[in-house]
Parts: structure tokens; sequence; C-alpha cells
């Protein structure tokens, strides 16, 4: 019993000198503020001191880590088949190795050509009924000023500006207005009727060109989407012999997270 009190008497007065050599610290001191009337004494306020331990984390690779790149054989880009399709339909089912990228090319060249065809038929059918109704301003015309004026009276100041300003707004208005029919020559419904086939047949040729460009936005979109599958499939296998593995450790008093793609042979 004696030798405990003395162990405890020696401990108290070890940590007694310690305190009192130890230099005094200077820590903030946080002031609670008075009721509103209450006056308060610098005694009052109460002060804590606080000891504060900054800890200092370094996250990323430790200076003994050893990262390197690995190449998987035969694996292929998503983004790159996508976007090769999206420019050039076929492009990115080639790159993956599926033969379907040749129909989506066939397709391609073949609304183009179509589009071609068409859009000159179009513009056949259109050099033939200018040929038809000839300068209005000549009275030996297939359709005139002057033999509408003679036949009706009317006034043709209108078609004169549009001959003037835009053709195909007169083009137009001769195939839309029946009244105009009185300045063809020859049988004028006979020449008005040509006349409106031969633009029907125009705007179905157009039709027809719009028609091919609507499919080879399709070809474009559908190719696109059709790459990213083809690439997602092509890289399923390889995705599943490389399986990610995450560890987590404490090195050095810092945490490290590692994650490995393993590949099993």
């Amino acid at each position: 019993m004696r030798r405990s009190l003395l162990a405890l008497l020696l401990c108290s007065f070890a940590s007694s000198s310690a305190m009192a050599q130890a230099p005094s610290l200077a820590l903030p001191m946080l002031e609670v503020a008075a009721p509103a009337g209450e006056k308060r004494s610098a005694a009052d306020v109460p002060r804590d001191w606080i000891a504060q331990r900054a800890i200092t984390r370094a996250w990323g690779a430790s200076e003994d880590s050893i990262y390197t790149e690995v190449q998987v054989p035969d694996w292929k880009s998503e983004p790159l088949a996508m976007l090769a399709s999206a420019i050039l339909p076929g492009a990115g089912q080639l790159y993956v190795g599926e033969g379907s990228g040749w129909y989506f090319l066939a397709g391609e060249a073949a609304c183009w050509t179509l589009r071609a065809l068409s859009i000159r038929k179009a513009d056949d059918r259109e050099n033939e009924f200018v040929a038809q109704l000839g300068d209005p301003q000549d009275g030996a015309s297939g359709w005139s000023f002057e033999r509408y004026q003679n036949a009706t009276g009317g006034d043709v100041s209108w078609l004169e500006t549009l001959w003037a300003a835009d053709r195909g707004a007169y083009y137009l208005a001769l195939a839309r207005d029946r009244s105009l029919t009185a300045g063809f020559s020859g049988d004028p419904q006979a020449s008005f009727d040509t006349y409106r086939a031969l633009r029907e047949k125009r705007e179905d040729a157009l039709s027809r060109a719009r028609t091919m460009e609507m499919l080879i936005v399709i070809d474009h979109l559908v190719s696109a989407w059709d790459a990213l599958r083809a690439a997602r499939f092509h890289n399923l296998p390889l995705r599943r012999s490389l399986p990610v593995q995450l560890g987590a450790e404490w090195r050095d008093g810092e945490p490290v997270v590692t994650a490995a793609w393993v590949r099993r042979l």
C-alpha cells in the first residue's frame, strides 16, 4: 500500500514539473456574448484551449506504385465504330469485322444514285415545259402576254413582274390559274394539259429525290447504331475475360485504393 502511494506521488510530481517547464501556448479565445442589459466581467468569460492536429492525406499513386498500359488484342473502339458509320454507313461494321457493312454501303450508294437520277429527270421535264412556253414577250411563243390580252383583255402587269423577278413563281402561276389558259398557242386547253403533265412529272421526280435524301439520313442513323451494337458484341467476350479487381489497404499511414483489369488466359 505504501509503495502504491509513493509511486502515485512520484507520478504527480513528474507531471507537475513537466507542465511547469512546458512553454505556454497562446491559443484563440472563444468569447460568449452577454445577454442584453447584463454586464459581464472578464473573469466570467469562458476560455477554451483547443489543440489542433493537422492531418495531411496524400491521394493518388504512391511512389512505389507501377502503372502499365496493356493493349488488349482485337479490342475495337465502340465510339470510333459508331462515328465511322455515322459519317459513312458500313464503315464502322467493316472496322469491327462484320460483313453487314457492305449492305449499308450498297444502300448508301443506291440512294445517292437514285437521287441523282431523279433530279436529272426533274431537270429534263423542266427544260421541256420551259421550251414549250418560250418567252412570253414574243407573240409567237407557246404562251404570250399579247395572245392572252387579245383573247381576254385582262391585265398582265403582275405576270410581267413575275417573269422579270421570279421565273419559278411565273411558271407556277401558269399551272395553277386556269384563267390564263387563253394565252397558250394552238389548242389552248391541250397545250395547258401538256404543260401541266410535264410539271407533274417534274414534281414526282423531285419528290423521289427528297425520299432518297430521307433514306440516306435514316441509313446513316441506323448504320451508326448497328456499328455500336457490333462493336459491343465483339468486345463482350473480352470484357468477360477482363474483370475489374478492386483493392484497398493502409500503406505508410495513408489509405491506398487500387483498381486493375485482370485478363484470364
